[in-house]
């Protein structure tokens, strides 16, 4: 146990790491205008508990396992409904806890749910001011660290110091943010965050997002320039600061700034994408070894051969073209643009009949759609749009440890 808590704050050594869950606290002092309190704590004890080596689960995910499971995203839930959370998870803890607020003065409590053990600590507690917020928090995280482990190596004051600074204001509109369900409310909330605490990376990183939602590229940009090099979200900003500068038809750009996440994290979506903004850029050696990187990872992946025969249409290889063409259609054969596209291919070639069948599979009798795919397909490529650093780093290291235990079979 003493190994895994250590990663919290030390290199992490080759071993396995518990994972942890954090869920909002329960407001006993009733109102919903303190319902962002609640939310708080889930945000900073997960945020406390993050390190090397160590599964925090998002709040993304949480709420994902929630409308899985057809549980309520807001509300206090029952022991059992945790339960299921943190099982659907595969959780090893569920951190859960409530709160009170009365005068201006907070008192707080969590505890720990072991999830395989079916079993709950006793509460550990801790009281302050409102303004005391996050040294609230803090203390709460570092209560529940010397529970599980009494040799656990930190004082509060050395263990304090390794987390950010931040004031209540600017935490408080940040977590408003991720609770407003008007766009309007979040860009405000979110905006008046990044005022108050301008090196604050969450608040820039969820207005890049929003942004980037519009397809406002070149404010999205803006934001995530604003994460600098060794954050937690830096990975993440490069990846999307990438799409912003191949939206804005800066395809020399887009590969510079994606590259060194092939390095950093070499998976399937941030091959696709060097393909393509090589293939873009007019390089077509690099992008062809890239969609090839990008096939070694996933060799059943439709758009992979989807990019890689329309590479080869841009270059006149045509039978090139048909082969990459023809493999996606045999994962997914009904995929219109394949099709439309596969039947360039045979028409060049020369076999006619064929690309009538394929173009009749692709439009039919509709014109205003034969119409549409021949004006844009040199701009159909697909790109991966969606990306967490996280997960991404997460599905290699079980698909590592499937790999050897296959090998050790």
């Amino acid at each position: 146990m003493l190994l895994a808590l250590l990663l919290l704050l030390c290199a992490a050594p080759a071993v396995a790491a518990e994972s942890f869950l954090v869920v909002p606290f329960e407001n006993l002092s009733g109102g919903a205008d303190l319902d962002w309190v609640g939310e708080s704590f889930a945000e900073a004890l997960a945020a406390n508990l993050s390190g090397p080596g160590v599964t925090v689960f998002t709040r993304e995910e949480r709420l994902a396992a929630l409308e899985k499971l057809g549980l309520p995203p807001v509300g206090p839930l029952t022991r059992a409904s945790l339960l299921r959370l943190g099982q659907e998870l595969e959780a090893d803890r569920v951190v859960i806890g409530r709160f009170e607020i009365e005068g201006g003065h907070l008192r707080a409590e969590a505890r720990w749910l072991a999830v395989a053990a079916l079993s709950l600590s006793r509460p550990v507690e801790q009281s302050g001011s409102l303004d005391q917020l996050l040294e609230v928090q803090a203390w709460l995280t570092w209560r529940l660290l010397r529970q599980l482990d009494s040799t656990f190596p930190w004082s509060f004051q050395d263990y304090r110091q390794r987390l950010p600074r931040l004031s209540v204001s600017a935490f408080e509109n940040y977590v408003r943010g991720l609770l407003a369900m008007q766009r309007e409310q979040q860009l405000r909330y979110f905006l008046q965050a990044a005022h108050l605490e301008p090196s604050y990376t969450l608040p820039a990183f969820h207005l890049a997002q929003l942004y980037f939602e519009d397809h406002d590229y070149a404010a999205a940009r803006r934001w995530f320039e604003k994460i600098p090099d060794g954050d937690p979200l830096a990975l993440d900003a490069g990846f999307y600061l990438a799409l912003c500068h191949f939206f804005t038809g800066e395809f020399a750009r887009a590969s510079e700034t994606l590259a060194p996440l092939a390095s950093q994290l070499p998976v399937k979506d941030v091959w696709n994408n060097l393909g393509v903004f090589a293939s873009r850029q007019g390089d077509p050696a690099a992008a062809l070894a890239h969609f090839h990187r990008a096939l070694e990872e996933d060799p059943d992946d439709p758009d992979l051969y989807f990019n890689l025969g329309l590479h080869h249409l841009r270059h006149n290889q045509w039978e090139e073209a048909a082969r990459a063409l023809k493999r996606c259609l045999e994962i997914a054969p009904r995929d219109t643009e394949a099709l439309f596209l596969r039947a360039r291919a045979l028409e060049q070639l020369g076999h006619e009949e064929d690309a009538r069948r394929a173009r009749l599979q692709a439009v039919g009798d509709n014109p205003a759609l034969d119409l549409s795919l021949e004006r844009r397909w040199l701009e159909l490529d697909r790109l991966a749009v969606h990306f967490s650093a996280r997960q991404a780093r997460a599905g290699r290291e079980v698909a590592a440890s499937a790999a050897a235990h296959e090998t050790e079979r």
